[in-house]
């Protein structure tokens, strides 16, 4: 690949997307419900510390559901970290 220079972003507006009409009534409520939670804020893209704290909050959230889903499971599942 060559270096093509500077690149210019495609600039979208803000805009309100409802779930779609082809999928269940309670699939579109569960997007409702997940679109209605205020956004996380994120750390800058080079603070390394802020994006280890950001994982391990993450986690801790959400080991306790991960755990009940994958009990339910008929398979065996494995689990491991990425970083």
């Amino acid at each position: 690949m060559t270096d093509a220079g500077p690149v210019t972003p495609v600039a979208l507006p803000a805009r309100d997307i409802s779930p779609p009409s082809t999928i269940s009534p309670e699939a579109q409520a569960a997007l409702s419900a997940g679109a209605a939670m205020p956004r996380a804020k994120r750390p800058a893209p080079d603070d390394l510390d802020g994006w280890r704290r950001a994982v391990a909050d993450s986690e801790a959230m959400w080991a306790p559901v991960a755990g009940q889903m994958l009990a339910a499971c008929k398979v065996r599942p494995e689990t491991g970290h990425l970083m």
